[in-house]
């Protein structure tokens, strides 16, 4: 999936930026992809409520 390619991204950079703080951006960035995914998931929920709600 995407999170691989994050993964080997985020070595990448921290070998590039040094070890603890370019972990600490994957760590960061995994963090805001998982909220964008609850979020997006989230959406899709009142998006389905609002059309059951029409019918």
């Amino acid at each position: 999936m995407d999170a691989e390619r994050a993964a080997r991204e985020a070595l990448a950079e921290a070998k590039r930026v040094g070890l603890r703080q370019g972990f600490m951006t994957f760590l960061d960035n995994r963090r805001c992809a998982q909220s964008a995914a609850a979020r997006a998931k989230d959406h899709d929920r009142t998006r389905k409520l609002r059309r059951s709600i029409h019918r």
